[in-house]
């Protein structure tokens, strides 16, 4: 399943992020490693990490430029990045616990640092998305958020949201 919701979801999202192609990323609940491995089929002079439960980086692929390890990233993440990428991560868990992980990442960072969502969004008029969102309400407790809600996350968190692209495909950055 992660592997079949990354390929479908996640090709143009790399030329979405805008990357110089040499920094340093952390892919935080970054699953089987596909998204890291299309960020570096684009730019393989990156430097990406991705942290996700031991079974799941279990089987991220060996690759030049790709680095896994089992994190639980509710706590401290001790790595030295340039950026952060939550790809369909922020959705899974309700407020209190989306800013307690979105504080860790800021505390990961450098000052300029960037953070990268890769998440549906949910229209503000509630038109789009609710199947999704009750589906993730049952299923985990989170939910599909607006542009708004997911600033407002940014902002408790100490971030600001800068922009959003919209991507043709399900999920924008």
């Amino acid at each position: 399943m992660l592997r079949s919701y990354a390929r479908h979801d996640y090709p143009l999202v790399p030329a979405a992020l805008g990357l110089r192609g040499d920094e340093r990323v952390l892919d935080v609940g970054g699953g089987v490693g596909v998204l890291a491995g299309l960020l570096l089929d684009l730019h393989p002079q990156l430097d990406v990490v991705v942290i996700d439960r031991p079974e799941v980086v279990a089987q991220v692929p060996s690759r030049q430029g790709l680095r896994a390890i089992a994190a639980d990233f509710f706590e401290p993440l001790p790595l030295d990045v340039d950026l952060v990428v939550l790809a369909r991560v922020i959705h899974d868990w309700e407020d209190e616990k989306a800013v307690h992980l979105l504080r860790n990442v800021r505390h990961a960072l450098p000052r300029g640092g960037r953070v990268y969502l890769i998440e549906l969004l949910v229209d503000d008029d509630g038109t789009f998305g609710g199947l999704c969102d009750l589906h993730l309400l049952l299923a985990t407790g989170g939910r599909e958020r607006t542009a708004k809600e997911y600033s407002a996350l940014f902002n408790e968190a100490g971030f600001y949201l800068d922009e959003v692209r919209t991507i043709p495909a399900l999920p924008s950055v």
